[in-house]
C-alpha cells in the first residue's frame, strides 16, 4: 500500500503545518493581547492624576476617587471609584462617564513631554527591584494561576513599553475604552 503510505505521510505533514499556523496564530494573538494591556496600564497611568483632580478636586463628589487597573480571574480592566455619602450613584455614574469622554482631548492636547514622562514613570515602577521577599513571591504567585509562568515578564512590559507612542494610545482609547468604540 504505498499510496496509503504516501497519503498518511503527506496528511500528517498538513496537519503539522496547520498545527505551526495554528501556534503561530496564537503567538500574534498573544502578542497583541500583551500590547493591549501595555497600552491599558499606560492609559491608567496617563489619567490618574486628571481623574482624581476632575471627580474630587473640582467636583468634590466624594472623599474616595480612585482610578486604575483591576484584575480578576484573568480579566484586566479600567476601573473608576467613587465613594460618596452626598451623591447618589446615578449622578457618579453620569459625571464619571463625562470625565472618560474627555479622555480623547486629554491625550490629544497632552505635550508629548509629559506622555513621555507618563510612559517612563510605568517602566520605571516595572523595573523596580523587589525589596522585600513577600513583593518577589507576589510576582511569582501571579504568573501562577494564569498558567503564564513568565516570571520575567515586568522586564519585556517595560521594553514593550518603550516603542508605545501617544497616537497608539489615542487609537487604543477611541478602539476598546470609548463609549461607543470597535470594541
Amino acid at each position: 500500500q504505498p499510496h496509503a503510505a504516501v497519503a498518511h505521510a503527506a496528511h500528517a505533514a498538513h496537519a503539522a503545518a496547520a498545527a505551526a499556523a495554528g501556534l503561530e496564530r496564537l503567538d500574534v494573538l498573544l502578542h497583541r493581547a500583551e500590547a493591549l494591556l501595555e497600552l491599558l496600564e499606560l492609559a491608567a497611568q496617563v489619567i490618574n492624576k486628571p481623574c482624581y483632580h476632575q471627580l474630587r478636586t473640582t467636583e468634590q463628589l466624594g472623599y474616595i476617587v480612585f482610578s486604575g487597573l483591576r484584575c480578576e480571574l484573568g480579566v484586566v480592566g479600567l476601573r473608576v471609584l467613587v465613594q460618596s455619602s452626598e451623591v447618589d450613584a446615578a449622578t457618579l455614574d453620569a459625571r464619571i462617564e463625562a470625565f472618560l469622554l474627555s479622555v480623547p482631548d486629554l491625550i490629544c492636547e497632552m505635550p508629548e513631554a509629559e506622555f513621555d514622562n507618563h510612559r517612563q514613570a510605568l517602566i520605571d515602577a516595572k523595573l523596580e527591584t523587589d525589596k522585600k521577599l513577600r513583593q518577589e513571591s507576589s510576582r511569582y504567585w501571579a504568573e501562577i494561576p494564569l498558567g503564564t509562568l513568565d516570571f520575567e515578564r515586568a522586564k519585556a512590559d517595560a521594553e514593550a513599553l518603550r516603542s508605545c507612542t501617544k497616537p497608539q494610545l489615542a487609537a487604543f482609547w477611541a478602539e476598546y475604552l470609548q463609549v461607543g468604540g470597535a470594541q
